[in-house]
């Protein structure tokens, strides 16, 4: 990994021999002393969903399902929506 040069502060981030090694020296220094080039990053977020459904529940079940979702690190409609697709994935597998 090479090194780079600060314009203002001349701070150089050393050569780092692995990724642990280069994280932690991340960690431990404030890249505002460092003029760190910013990088293009493409991601693919998926194609976006085509259609919605909307039906209602009772205040209780979605606040519980909120809180399911929440526990897993997602949102209620992701959360809705893999199981939908689980039990079309169930379905399929049926004879």
């Amino acid at each position: 990994m090479r090194m780079t040069t600060n314009k203002l502060h001349k701070k150089p981030v050393p050569d780092f021999k692995s990724r642990k090694e280069m994280a932690e020296w991340f960690d431990a220094h404030d890249m505002t002393d460092y003029n760190l080039k910013p990088v293009n990053v493409k991601f693919d977020l998926g194609k976006p969903k085509e259609e919605t459904v909307m039906f209602r529940l009772d205040t209780g079940v979605k606040q519980y399902l909120a809180q399911l979702a929440r526990h897993k690190g997602l949102n209620t409609s992701s959360l809705l929506r893999m199981w939908v697709m689980e039990k079309f994935h169930e379905l399929q597998q049926a004879p």
